[in-house]
């Protein structure tokens, strides 16, 4: 089968979730030999399943998404967002919606086997707007600075600003996953699939101040080590590379 993820080329500070799709393209490419992978930014594609990237799901046109579905199966890739076309599938669907659930690679400039500081610092790394964090917490856009200050972290920070309307797979979560380091998280969207029993959440800012202390406290100690390897048991690349054969035999 040929999979082509197209991303919509004229979006600004979309930086990073176009380079998602383009790495999951590559990753299969490189991971799963019995299919064919491509990325493109352009909708010029036949006999192929199409992967729309988020952005292109509010911008194409009705006659441009009827000449894709004729020709193709149009899978939608909203990641965090709404999904407001009609599409045979969606790619990354959240737990409470109907569809496939494929989980999202996490970002592969970070490295596997990354070491981080002996030392209790906190941070949110991402889009400033969309996290409410207290003091305390170091927060470095996404977009100044590299993946490199993740090491500079020995625990996340993911709690998001405002109310989310869609369920969303915990992209963050599985980030600090990778970077072996606990997170605190807000036991919301699809967070709690993956963390069960987990002991650093808070649903809000006051409560994060709290639990803030509570692991500055408890940092390296066997608690602490307990919640690093909850947060690493959430997410490997072998569970994408499974998840992604699971879904196009589904739709095949």
């Amino acid at each position: 089968m040929r999979v082509v993820f197209v991303a919509h080329p004229d979006w600004q500070h979309a930086g990073s979730t176009i380079l998602r799709s383009r790495q999951m393209a590559e990753f299969c490419k490189t991971h799963i030999q019995e299919h064919e992978f491509h990325y493109q930014t352009h909708l010029d594609v036949k006999d192929s399943v199409v992967i729309l990237h988020k952005f292109w799901l509010s911008a194409i046109s009705p006659q441009q998404l009827k000449t894709l579905r004729d020709n193709n199966l149009v899978v939608a890739d909203p990641i965090d967002g709404k999904c407001p076309i009609e599409t045979d599938a969606k790619w990354s669907v959240h737990s409470q919606q109907d569809g496939h659930y494929v989980t999202h690679l996490v970002d592969l400039r970070i490295p596997r086997d990354l070491k981080v500081i002996d030392q209790f610092e906190v941070g949110y790394y991402g889009t400033l707007h969309n996290t409410d964090a207290p003091e305390g917490v170091r927060c470095v856009s996404c977009y100044a600075k590299g993946v490199e200050v993740l090491s500079e972290f020995s625990a996340h920070y993911t709690l998001r600003s405002g109310s989310r309307e869609s369920f969303k797979p915990p992209l963050k979560v599985w980030t600090a996953a990778v970077c072996g380091v606990p997170v605190l998280a807000s036991m919301d969207n699809d967070v709690p699939l993956y963390l069960k029993d987990y002991r650093y959440t808070a649903n809000n800012v006051d409560e994060a101040r709290i639990i803030l202390k509570q692991m500055r406290q408890e940092f390296g100690s066997p608690v602490w080590g307990e919640c690093r390897k909850q947060v690493k048991q959430t997410y490997s690349d072998e569970r994408v590379i499974k998840d992604v054969r699971k879904f196009i035999d589904g739709i095949a």
